[in-house]
């Protein structure tokens, strides 16, 4: 699941629960879908660079930060 998927996801629920969209959910939404769209801006860069990264990869550094914490 990408930030997309998760902020059409937390719409949808909260608006089936309560008939509508409280103003954080709405927030939220919004800061996981810029998030989306600066992530894939980066790493069309790192592309254009010739630096390929894999989701492997990244998952695997997430996950360690993650773990770091």
């Amino acid at each position: 699941m990408n930030a997309n998927e998760l902020a059409d996801k937390a719409e949808s629920v909260q608006t089936w629960e309560y008939g509508t969209t409280d103003e954080w959910i709405e927030q939220a939404a919004t800061m996981l879908r810029q998030q989306q769209a600066e992530i894939e801006a980066l790493k069309n860069m790192l592309e254009e660079e010739g630096i390929g990264v894999s989701q492997k990869y990244l998952d695997e550094r997430i996950a360690e930060m993650k773990v770091n914490k």
